[in-house]
């Protein structure tokens, strides 16, 4: 037979309290209907006070026996209740226990807990990400170990973020560009997230991850503003938060005056030394300061 794990004794003692008062209630009004029709039967044949004393006798009587069904039946409906609740959670929650022991001792890996029931799907969504979060862990862990062992020097995320932190200790770190990372866009009546193709990004989310930096760029997404709060602000990569982006807002005209005009046609190809002639407008120039005035605020 399972071993069924004792309930906690503060739910035993609320379950009895809340079903002895709704029996003793129900008793109540059962009890002063049968006192008000023997009252009647006995004012109509003895004088009015044996009246009175038989009919408290009687009150008294049938008080006595309900008080003594209720004890009877609260402690009947309190014990199948308890036996029931641990006969159905019990089985679950001790073998979900064993489960993440074994995972903790290494004995076994995901998939993760499914759930038995509605009650505990979000206990058991945040502890499959938990699991998660531990695999992914244990193995960054062990490739660090292996590297060590090897004499190898290749960059990992557990390297990264502890470079990164040693670097910069509690000094925070911010990425200022025109592309971000995630997009928020409108597809098929819905929104969707998109990771636009940028060597940028590539190259510097993953020093953002390991430091819980924030990303400062333009929100071009058409869904972008639903997605932030009232700061702006997003947490991303979205299945597993790591950093922050802050979206900046601008016009069309702002942005093709600063990037596609200024940034594009006269920056890039004075500093790549481009086969091409830089073109710079005084329009441009306006918008590229109004826009790096917004990214600086």
């Amino acid at each position: 037979m399972a071993h069924l794990s004792p309930l906690s004794p503060r739910l035993v003692i609320a379950l009895t309290l809340a079903v002895s008062v709704v029996l003793l209630a129900t008793a109540a009004v059962d009890i002063q209907m049968q006192v008000r029709d023997a009252e009647a039967g006995f004012m109509a044949k003895l004088p009015p006070k044996e009246a009175e004393a038989r009919t408290a006798e009687f009150s008294r009587d049938l008080w006595g026996r309900a008080l003594w069904r209720a004890a009877v039946r609260v402690i009947a409906i309190v014990g199948f209740t308890v036996l029931i609740l641990r006969w159905t959670l019990s089985g679950s929650i001790a073998g979900s226990a064993r489960w993440l022991r074994d995972l903790r001792l290494g004995k076994v890996g995901p998939p993760g807990l499914t759930a038995v029931s509605g009650l505990f799907k979000p206990l058991v969504s945040e502890v499959n990400h938990l699991v998660k979060s531990l695999a992914t862990a244990r193995a960054a862990a062990e490739e660090e170990a292996r590297l060590r062992d090897a004499g190898e020097s290749r960059w990992t995320a557990e390297r990264l973020r502890a470079f990164v932190r040693s670097t910069l200790s509690d000094r925070p770190l911010f990425v200022v560009a025109n592309r971000e990372p995630y997009m928020h866009v409108r597809k098929n009546g819905g929104v969707s997230v998109i990771v636009p193709a940028s060597g940028l990004v590539t190259a510097l989310e993953p020093v953002l991850r390991a430091c819980d930096g924030t990303w400062i760029a333009h929100g071009a997404g058409d869904a972008d503003k639903e997605t932030v709060d009232a700061s702006d602000r997003v947490r991303v990569p979205p299945d597993h938060p790591a950093y922050s982006l802050r979206r900046v807002w601008l016009s069309r005209e702002e942005e093709v005056g600063y990037y596609y005009g200024f940034s594009n046609e006269g920056l890039w190809p004075l500093c790549h030394i481009a086969h091409t002639r830089p073109v710079f407008r005084a329009s441009d120039w306006a918008n590229y300061e109004r826009a790096n005035l917004k990214f600086a605020r």
